[in-house]
């Protein structure tokens, strides 16, 4: 998301402050907050959840309610903290299944499979994501059905289990070339050329990344751009070119740093270490281990942690 979506988002939320609507402050709050939480600046966020929350417990929105639990189950998975996160997406499920808000009900088992997906726990998150996409295709949620595929994709694809993997990502594909979700298309995309780098088909890799990269641009979605030039820069590296992974890594580190990606920062500072470690030179890669380091131990990322500890060696 755009800077400029922040400015409009937050212009919005004066004007209703004004008019002193409630719940249209709440959902303007959550809004912001998912702004936040996708630039993973989690304290900000976690500050316009808990004010949305509030409102709403105030008024007695449940719908509002639900919308707030989700958004800080969010904020905490992103965090690696996936029990509280975990409690946060029950919570939120519990009160879909009160309202019958069978979209809320289908955005919680979604995100409470992902927290097993995170934990290495396929078989569960499978579970979970086929419940959802079950409620998404009886209310004919194209854009939830889409995810769906995306997120049964993604576990394939953790167990090796590339060919469906692919079959999930290209379903995926398939609809939001439907619904024109041009940044959707650019994740599937990106998806798709994991696959194929993964397969060490690193050409077919390269040309999906292309046309992810692309497209982002086009829309000025600049955590994509970052996405895609981080993955470029893998291409380049596992083909042993490390001098063009270098400035893509740093491409991608640059935008990161503008649009304040700490989670991305993070990631591209290993990376970069890394062409530092294959280098040879183990001083600077060092130094760059422990500034990833240092970012995620603000986050709180465990997972990112523990890569970074397993880095520094």
């Amino acid at each position: 998301m755009k800077k400029q979506e922040l400015e409009r988002l937050e212009k919005e939320l004066s004007l209703l402050l004004e008019k002193d609507s409630k719940v249209e402050i709440a959902k303007k709050q959550n809004e912001i907050a998912v702004y936040y939480i996708s630039i993973s600046e989690t304290k900000t966020a976690l500050r316009y959840c808990t004010e949305s929350l509030k409102i709403s417990e105030e008024i007695g929105d449940k719908n509002g309610i639900a919308t707030s639990f989700n958004n800080i189950g969010e904020i905490y998975d992103s965090k690696g903290d996936y029990k509280t996160a975990k409690e946060y997406f029950e919570k939120s499920l519990k009160i879909s299944e009160e309202i019958g808000d069978k979209d809320g009900i289908a955005t919680s088992l979604n995100n409470i499979g992902f927290i097993y997906s995170s934990k290495g726990e396929y078989k569960t998150a499978l579970e979970y994501y086929e419940k959802s996409l079950k409620i998404q295709e009886e209310i004919g949620d194209k854009n939830g059905i889409a995810t769906s595929f995306n997120n049964i994709g993604e576990i394939y694809d953790s167990k090796g289990e590339y060919k469906t993997a692919l079959e999930y990502y290209e379903k995926s594909l398939k609809i939001k070339e439907e619904i024109a979700d041009k940044s959707g298309i650019a994740t599937s995309f990106n998806n798709i050329g994991m696959i194929y780098d993964s397969k060490g088909e690193y050409k077919t890799a390269l040309e999906y990344f292309e046309k992810s990269l692309k497209i982002s641009e086009e829309i000025g979605d600049k955590n994509g751009i970052a996405t895609s030039f981080n993955n470029i820069g893998g291409i380049y590296n596992s083909k042993g070119d490390i001098k063009t992974a270098l400035e893509y890594y740093e491409k991608s580190l640059k935008i990161q740093e503008e649009i304040g990606d700490k989670s991305g920062i993070a990631n591209s500072f290993n990376n970069i270490g890394m062409i530092y470690n294959s280098k040879g030179d183990i001083k600077t890669a060092l130094e760059y281990y422990e500034k990833s380091l240092k970012i995620q131990e603000e986050i709180a990322d465990k997972s990112g942690i523990a890569t970074s500890f397993n880095n520094i060696g």
